[in-house]
């Protein structure tokens, strides 16, 4: 009685670690969306708003064209004395770091330690973004 009960315990312990073993499992789905045509400065108060420190690019198509993040600000209001008239498409960054919704959260998480990021988008096979990934939300499932 006692090992079917363990039995038991251990199929559930391998379900739950697959279930959660999928990079996607961690998304954030109300992720931040923008459109590279939108001016900069308002880009920057969405942003904020959103709390996230990064906003995903899409197109009409609802296909991924980039990336601004807090970096992607800083960099520019360093070299621009004057940013009122830009948008988004001139300071995003347009080849963002993605992983696929079938990819596991290690994967993730060695990606983000690669490239020194914290946040990844999930995309599907079509380069429509899912949602964001974010290295505090695998570093609190014990991902490793």
């Amino acid at each position: 009685c006692i090992m079917f009960f363990v039995d038991m315990l251990s199929g559930i312990a391998n379900l739950f670690s697959r279930s959660i073993s999928s990079a996607c499992f961690f998304l954030v789905f109300d992720e931040p969306v923008v459109d590279k045509e939108m001016d900069f400065l308002n880009a920057i108060k969405y942003i904020s708003d959103k709390k996230l420190g990064l906003t995903v690019v899409k197109n009409k198509n609802n296909k991924l064209e980039g990336i601004l993040t807090d970096g992607d600000i800083r960099r520019t209001l360093l070299k621009n004395l004057s940013i009122k008239d830009l948008k988004v498409k001139d300071v995003m960054t347009k080849t963002p770091k993605t992983i696929f919704e079938d990819d596991l959260a290690a994967k993730a998480l060695t990606l983000m330690e690669k490239y020194s990021i914290t946040s990844l988008i999930c995309i599907n096979e079509s380069n429509e973004p899912l949602g964001i990934v974010h290295i505090h939300d695998l570093l609190k499932a014990k991902i490793a």
